[in-house]
């Protein structure tokens, strides 16, 4: 499974992670997908569904429940207290979605993960060196077998192709492609295998609890991966379902349409509302790390309207939305008159002649 090593190089840079059972998650209705506790959607296609009918949904056991497994499900480990040793954050997905394609073999997903605070102004360009270099060292590969998983270590080697900056629904995102293989595999042939990965990071304004079952919490950001990855040779045959699901990702959702005009002024003061909507331990109903004093502002706006209760919610005013850098078409130089050159109509003034002297014969000398 090809998203096992990505997840490994996740869990090590970010939290670390064991496998676990089961955990709640995401629907799947006429909009397209929702995540359980963060308010984002993958829109669905014009014709329904969050994908062709050549994707099938890897990662769910049913509509409504996980698989469960190394593969699928992770427990999350973080250092909430800066004293060395990780806490035990409970269970959580491995992805939000995946999709593999029964044609050839690619593979699709989004997942959401929180950062560390320590992160939360890391340029998304640094962080994704870093998981591309995690990468690079030793993973674990699987192999499944009905309802059985089989697995070994193996260590992998990584090159990138291409970076670019990106904007996924008004929101900063980093974009790399790159290529992982074992390398026990490249010491035996150097035609082995290689992974091809396209993977964009996305900044999203959520506040992330650290535990689901304790919701206003140990919140810290949250970051959005989202990724395609296939055999270099069938690469581009997936591409499309991956720039379109990429294109369907909204953060502004028909749940909070209502919500969103209510917070116009507060968004317009402080730029971007991070919340979790829950009751607190002081007796509110928001809870934010990043902006704790946006949210008397927020209670006050929404005193009167229905907000889905134990979600994280983001908005942001227009003029913090991110707009994608204009594709800047290069100017071809003027042309080059390839005529020639005539020279100017002057007459050049004749060169002086110098006359040399006739040389004057010497008198034969008579022998003595």
């Amino acid at each position: 499974m090809r998203g096992v090593l990505l997840t490994g190089a996740f869990c090590a840079l970010f939290a670390g992670c064991v496998s676990t059972g089961r955990f709640r998650a995401g629907t799947f209705d006429t909009h397209g997908y929702r995540h359980p506790f963060l308010e984002y959607r993958i829109a669905s296609l014009p014709r329904g569904g969050v994908v062709t009918r050549e994707w099938t949904l890897e990662n769910f056991r049913s509509a409504r429940e996980l698989k469960r497994g190394g593969p699928y499900v992770v427990r999350r480990l973080m250092d909430l207290n800066h004293d060395g040793r990780p806490e035990d954050l409970g269970e959580h997905p491995a992805f939000d979605v995946l999709f593999r394609s029964a044609d050839h073999g690619g593979e699709l997903w989004v997942r959401t993960i929180p950062l560390p605070r320590s992160h939360a102004r890391r340029e998304l360009r640094g962080m994704m060196s870093d998981l591309i270099e995690r990468a690079s060292g030793t993973g674990f590969t699987t192999l499944e077998v009905g309802d059985a998983t089989f697995g070994a270590a193996e260590t992998f080697a990584t090159r990138q192709l291409s970076s670019r900056e990106q904007v996924v629904d008004g929101r900063e995102a980093f974009e790399s492609v790159f290529e992982v293989a074992s390398i026990a595999q490249l010491q035996l042939s150097p035609d082995a295998r290689w992974e091809r990965v396209r993977l964009t990071l996305v900044r999203v304004d959520f506040q992330m609890p650290a535990r689901p079952e304790s919701p206003t919490q140990h919140l810290g950001p949250a970051l959005m991966l989202v990724g395609y990855s296939n055999r270099p040779h069938d690469f581009d045959r997936g591409v499309p379902a991956y720039e379109s699901l990429l294109a369907r990702i909204r953060f502004d959702t028909p749940e909070t349409s209502v919500a969103a005009e209510h917070l116009s002024a507060c968004s317009s003061s402080f730029g971007v509302l991070p919340f979790v909507w829950a009751p607190t331990t002081s007796g509110g109903r928001c809870a934010s790390a990043a902006l704790p004093q946006s949210c008397s502002c927020v209670e006050a706006a929404l005193a009167d309207v229905p907000l889905e209760w134990n979600r994280s919610y983001g908005f942001r005013s227009p003029a913090m939305r991110f707009t994608p850098a204009p594709v800047v078409t290069p100017v071809a130089p003027a042309p080059i008159d390839p005529a020639p050159i005539e020279p100017s109509p002057t007459t050049a003034a004749p060169a002086p002649t110098v006359e040399l002297p006739t040389p004057t014969p010497s008198a034969p000398v008579a022998a003595p």
